[in-house]
């Protein structure tokens, strides 16, 4: 009987600390910083675009990741091409859009 007993606990162990501790291991999570060239740390939103670029809306301006380095776009007042202001509160296809369509031209 007591057998019986410690089979059940290690398999109760086994199925609820080393099972799920196995399929947590296979993420990645990287912390992005200015030192990586994140233009600012204040970041206010985050979207992914279907190419798979991260963007982040931050205080001083829109960042693309491409998952090694970040572009900055941000304001110029003298540059009316520009975004209009660098404290991006939200991110949506419309904005990623129109930035992708003015890179491109250049």
């Amino acid at each position: 009987m007591k057998m019986k007993r410690a089979l059940s606990f290690l398999s109760l162990v086994f199925f609820l600390v080393i099972i799920p501790s196995y399929g947590a291991s296979k993420f990645m999570f990287q912390h992005l910083e200015v030192r990586n060239g994140l233009s600012n740390s204040q970041v206010n939103t985050i979207f992914k675009d279907s190419k798979g670029y991260m963007w982040f809306g931050t205080a001083s301006g829109l960042n693309r990741f491409d998952g090694y380095e970040f572009k900055v776009f941000s304001s110029s007042p003298s540059d009316k091409t520009t975004l209009p202001d660098n404290f991006i509160q939200t991110i949506d296809n419309n904005l990623i859009l129109a930035i992708i369509n003015f890179v491109n031209k250049f």
